[in-house]
């Protein structure tokens, strides 16, 4: 497990103020990710979405520790980190402005399998198990299209995985 980090309940909370608010709006409707939501459920999710600033260095979740929590990176990158077993971290890949970081220990409540550091200053929206719960409590129909969206994600991350594994074998 890496150490010495910070997590994202350290970092500087910026969803109280309503420019914040209507940043990520507007970066959301232009994601990847959320391609198929109308303005509408956009609009509902960003409601539910909190706001932090990570500085460079600072972790917003660490591997082997729970968070309940996804993170989407509305501006800036991320280093996700790997601790190899050797007291030495590496890292596997870095995720930039418009991707879905931490959905894996949302969905299955599993600790986090790598570390992820901010490598400048970054703009992330946080999704809690509580505010996804209320999603689909209020509105069944999004949360449902939020769990298949995420799910259809895991998927494509798998397939391209299980492609770059082939490399690895004999």
């Amino acid at each position: 497990m890496a150490t010495g980090y910070t997590s994202l309940e350290s970092l500087t909370k910026v969803r109280e103020h309503d420019p914040v608010r209507r940043l990520i709006q507007s970066k959301l409707s232009k994601m990847v990710f959320f391609g198929e939501f109308t303005d509408s459920e956009i609009e509902t999710l960003s409601d539910r979405l909190v706001g932090y600033r990570a500085e460079k260095g600072d972790a917003v979740f660490v591997e082997g520790e729970k968070a309940g929590y996804l993170c989407i990176v509305i501006e800036g990158l991320l280093s996700i980190v790997k601790d190899t077993g050797t007291g030495k971290s590496r890292t596997i890949t870095e995720v930039p402005a418009g991707k879905l970081i931490g959905e894996m220990s949302l969905i299955d409540g599993e600790p986090h399998s790598a570390t992820a550091v901010a490598s400048e200053s970054t703009l992330l929206a946080a999704l809690t198990e509580q505010s996804l719960a209320l999603i689909s409590e209020d509105d069944p129909a999004l949360g449902a299209k939020l769990y298949k969206t995420i799910a259809v994600m895991l998927s494509q991350r798998l397939r391209r995985t299980d492609a770059e594994l082939v490399n690895y074998l004999d």
